[in-house]
């Protein structure tokens, strides 16, 4: 069954809301095509916090999607994204933050980072793991990954 995807998309030049219909998050990103640059962030509608619901670019995205199998709003300029590692940080508050509006008192446990790097005509991918690593962080990113392929 479809799920609504809603994104904040970096595309050349900008940063762009964006949104669609799929079955999975990879058939979400194959549809907002060959331009993203990257990806900051990217979850169901209805996943997203109330505030997040209510955002005005959002609720444009929603109603372009009324006619459109895949909506992009214009969001800002690459210029004024500011410091990478903040969208970094935003998405970690966000995250924790909504665990605990959904689950209430919660742990964490070990946790994970896989980020790639673009340096200049270089592709990295690099990570980073809190917790014990063996066998933790092999079993972590294991079932990060399966769970990323829908497996």
């Amino acid at each position: 069954m479809a799920e609504l995807y809603v994104a904040l998309l970096h595309v050349p030049g900008e940063f762009v809301y964006a949104g669609t219909r799929a079955d999975s998050v990879a058939e979400a990103v194959a549809k907002f095509g060959d331009q993203v640059l990257g990806i900051e962030w990217l979850q169901t509608f209805d996943s997203l916090p109330a505030r997040g619901q209510e955002n005005d670019a959002l609720q444009t995205v929603l109603q372009e999607l009324l006619d459109k199998d895949v909506a992009f709003v214009e969001g800002y300029p690459e210029e004024e994204s500011g410091d990478p590692a903040d969208g970094l940080r935003a998405h970690i508050e966000h995250w924790v933050d909504e665990a605990a509006e959904r689950f209430g008192e919660f742990s964490i446990g070990a946790y994970g980072f896989v980020m790639e790097l673009q340096l200049d005509d270089e592709v990295e991918l690099g990570w980073a793991y809190g917790g014990a690593m063996e066998p933790g962080a092999v079993e972590l990113f294991t079932r990060a990954a399966e769970q990323a392929r829908g497996v």
